[in-house]
């Protein structure tokens, strides 16, 4: 599994190691099924590892990807963590899907947890802060980072 993930009240928390396609499908299937048991749009926190570059046909999959997320989210946080370099593919590869999805001032790409947070809408910072919070205590961000732990998230 290249990916974990957490449901904090509505804002799904994941960490990626390396994107799969499996792992991709069960992302879009779990957001979609907080919005259907909320009755409402969820929040959706990213954070990519430094490690996680998407292959060739994991990009291909990428428009349908966010298309289908921002069905149900109402805003994405991401968060592209690495060397200047592998955030700078990793930029890349999110803004030219970006550029076909409709997604202005949906969308908010950082290099921390903390600068997503900041750079996200007021109404939305409380809720994203407390899930950050609990993802970190259940260490769902250090395997992104290439760090193991017995975590409990998915």
């Amino acid at each position: 599994m290249a990916h974990r993930h957490l449901l904090v009240d509505r804002v799904l928390v994941s960490a990626w190691k390396m994107p799969e396609a499996d792992d991709i499908r069960t992302i879009v299937e779990q957001v979609a099924d907080a919005r259907g048991r909320l009755g409402r749009q969820v929040l959706y926190l990213s954070v990519i590892g430094p490690a996680s570059i998407p292959r060739g046909e994991i990009r291909d999959d990428m428009v349908e990807y966010y298309q289908s997320m921002l069905t149900h989210c109402e805003s994405m946080h991401v968060v592209i963590e690495g060397t200047e370099f592998q955030q700078s593919i990793k930029r890349s590869v999110i803004a030219n899907v970006l550029l076909v999805v409709p997604s202005r001032g949906r969308v908010f790409i950082e290099n921390t947890v903390q600068g997503v947070i900041a750079a996200s809408p007021a109404a939305v910072r409380v809720e994203l802060t407390k899930a950050a919070q609990v993802a970190g205590e259940q260490k769902l961000f250090d395997f992104a980072r290439g760090i193991e732990s017995s975590s409990p998230g998915k």
